[in-house]
């Protein structure tokens, strides 16, 4: 299958969208979520499909060991040496800088494993199979989980109303 990149560029996009960037990095810091598999899922849902079971662990078996021996450690250093800038006669600050690029590199690469092990072919989806997908990735999310989600898709269904797109996730009593 050849790389496009579809996702990266549509991540790209999304994630420069206002609160997505918050939206994603608490989900990441309440759940452990990965922000590449959240946008894989949105994506996903973007172009009408929902993801299988199945698929969803071709998806952990693909990126899972990448993100946990590559992406991560990146993020370890570079969230370490954050603040530590000015030891090291303040070449720290130009180390992290270049960790955050290889860190961005490595993410990148992520998301094209996660497309070469399910890239849907172009079709135009909804927010409901993007729900769906999300609530896969972080099942019975409370309040403000459920507001990052919802953020994501505001960002990628701008023109919808907000209260049909909150209606995709349960409330916490709704779901018992």
């Amino acid at each position: 299958m050849e790389h496009t990149g579809r996702l990266w560029s549509f991540s790209l996009a999304i994630y420069g969208r206002p609160g997505v960037p918050e939206a994603c990095l608490a989900l990441q810091d309440s759940r452990g979520a990965d922000v590449n598999r959240l946008l894989h899922a949105l994506w996903c849902g973007a172009l009408g499909h929902r993801i299988t079971q199945d698929e969803r662990q071709r998806l952990d078996e693909q990126a899972a060991p990448w993100h946990a021996h590559v992406v991560r450690p990146l993020r370890g250093v570079r969230q370490w040496l954050k603040g530590r800038e000015a030891t090291a006669l303040g070449e720290a600050a130009e180390l992290r800088q270049q960790i955050k690029a290889q860190e961005l590199e490595a993410e990148r690469l992520e998301q094209l494993l996660l497309e070469s092990a399910l890239a849907p072919p172009a079709a135009t989806g909804g927010p409901s199979h993007a729900a769906a997908n999300l609530l896969a990735l972080i099942p019975a999310p409370d309040g403000d989980e459920r507001d990052h989600l919802l953020t994501l898709l505001k960002a990628t269904w701008p023109q919808l109303d907000p209260t049909r797109l909150s209606g995709l996730f349960p409330r916490e009593h709704e779901q018992d």
